[in-house]
Parts: structure tokens; sequence; C-alpha cells
């Protein structure tokens, strides 16, 4: 009996038979330690992305773009943190529906944007995907369920590596020529008021 109890016990004691291999390396590592009198050094660092994204960003020849007064006020809380402005907050999911137009019966207005005057020359782009949006609650500033009527709330289409895309010209006027206004804006993004 004492003999099973000493022979459990020593390699809790760290004792090794002979033969026994090593400690493993994991075992024998310490805590890195930075020589005295050593100082670190933060590189600057720009990945091909970023200058990439810049690129993508370079002024528009023949565009034109200015500050306008915002009437009324903005909103209560920065744009970025605005579900109703900033779609990435409320996310959207994928839906099993038709890749194509729907003709919506009921009264139309002439003079609203269409969507062929995106591209340039115009055209009606293939669409590549369809989404449902989250809905946002805003008693709790947080997401909802997804919109389910109509069935689709997003639509993703296709368009060239670098193409330009246009503001879709519109038969109204918001003020010193403009037809509309930038409400929210980042490189992959644009939420647009008319």
């Amino acid at each position: 009996m004492w003999l099973l109890a000493v022979l459990l016990l020593l390699p809790a004691l760290g004792v090794r038979a002979q033969g026994d291999d090593p400690e493993p390396p994991w075992r024998q590592l310490k805590p890195l330690q930075r020589p005295p009198k050593t100082r670190l050094h933060f590189l600057p660092y720009q990945s091909r992305a970023a200058q990439k994204t810049r690129e993508r960003c370079e002024q528009i020849p023949g565009a034109s773009f200015a500050d306008l007064s915002v009437l009324p006020p903005a909103t209560d809380r920065p744009a970025a943190q605005h579900a109703d402005l900033n779609l990435a907050l409320r996310s959207y999911e994928p839906v099993a529906a038709g890749l194509g137009y729907v003709w919506i019966d009921g009264p139309t207005d002439g003079r609203s944007p269409r969507l062929d005057g995106l591209f340039a020359p115009s055209r009606q782009p293939p669409i590549t995907g369809v989404f449902q949006v989250y809905d946002w609650d805003w008693g709790c500033n947080c997401r909802g369920d997804l919109i389910a009527q109509p069935e689709v709330t997003f639509a993703e289409f296709a368009s060239t590596p670098l193409e330009i895309l246009h503001l879709p010209a519109s038969g109204y006027d918001i003020g010193d020529g403009y037809q509309a206004l930038v409400l929210y804006a980042e490189p992959t993004r644009i939420t647009l008021k008319y």
C-alpha cells in the first residue's frame, strides 16, 4: 500500500523515473521580459486595401458638392448611430424570392428618381440578391424582427468594378439647384434624401 502511494506521489512532486521525457517545451516558457533601457517604437502601417479605397474615392470629374442648410434640425443622434440613416445598424438577411423587378400598381410620381439613372449610359441593372431588412425598435434602440411585408425590402444590383454611380435625376429642387441631400455616407454606402 505504501509503495503504491509513493509511486503515485512521485510525479506530483516532480520526480521522474529514468527514461521519462523531459518537460514539454510549452511548460518551459518564461514570461517575456524587455531588456533594460529598451524603448518600443510603433511603425506606421498602411494596407493596400486602404490605398485602393482611397483611389476609388477620388474626386469625380464634373461632379459638384456643397453644404446646405438642413431643415428641420439634424436628428437626435449622430447619423452613424441612427438606424434610419445607417442601414448597417439594422442589418438584413437573404430571402428566397425572385430576382426580378415587380410592378406595383397604384399612383406614381412622374418626377421621382428612376433606378436606371444610377448608371451611365442609363440601364436597368440585373438584381443579384434580395433581402429582408430588420425593423428597428426605438423603445430599446435595438434591432427588431425582419420586415416581412413586402417580401423584399432590400436588393443588390450588379455593377462593374470602380464604376461611377450617378445620382438619379428627379424633377425636384431642394435648393440652389440641388436635387438630393446626403444624410449619411461611408466608403461602401450612402443614404440620400430627395
